[in-house]
């Protein structure tokens, strides 16, 4: 983690991977696969619609206990997009319930999530960090004592008939866009 100003820390995540549908034996985790996040939800032209969720985890251990948490926002770098153009589409963040573990989690073994998001926000038309606001999350895992499972991101609400595939960098992506999440909390 880095901290840039007095009350912010800016994490990496400790693990981050997708899920896919159409693979729901296949892990994800590591090698090529490791180094992008992908989620969708059409058909593919494989004649069922299938989807690919995207899941991430921080670890907050090094902010100070019991803080004052005024803001969180979990960003990922957008970069790219197979066939249909996504842009618009509402993505939406979900509160991991389980454990998971990145270098064997599928389709098939994934944790529950809770099925109300607690953000949603839109792809945007270009390519970019996409952010979400998890605050109430955050302070849930540092100060409500809910256990810290990381968050589930999804493209769920509006299947498409072809090709909406949309790409995100993981942390393994060795460059300098991986996942974030900002953190601040009052130091008075």
């Amino acid at each position: 983690f880095t901290t840039t100003s007095e009350g912010l820390f800016v994490l990496e995540p400790v693990a981050d991977t997708y899920v896919s549908d159409l693979q729901p034996n296949q892990n994800f985790g590591g090698g090529w696969w490791g180094r992008r996040m992908e989620l969708s939800y059409d058909n593919a032209s494989y004649s069922y619609f299938y989807d690919s969720r995207a899941m991430v985890l921080f670890n907050l251990s090094s902010i100070p206990a019991n803080p004052t948490v005024i803001s969180a926002k979990l960003n990922i770098y957008y970069y790219d997009y197979d066939t249909i153009n996504p842009s618009g589409r509402e993505i939406t963040c979900h509160r991991i319930l389980e454990e998971w573990n990145e270098s064997n989690v599928t389709y098939n073994t994934m944790p529950d999530s809770d099925p109300v998001e607690c953000a949603n926000t839109n792809v945007p038309t270009y390519f970019t960090w996409v952010e979400w606001n998890v605050t109430s999350e955050v302070d849930d895992f540092i100060n409500g004592g809910f256990e810290n499972h990381g968050w589930m991101i999804r493209d769920y609400k509006n299947p498409v008939e072809y090709n909406c595939n949309h790409w995100y960098y993981s942390l393994d992506s060795n460059n300098d866009y991986p996942p974030r999440l900002f953190v601040w909390i009052n130091t008075l």
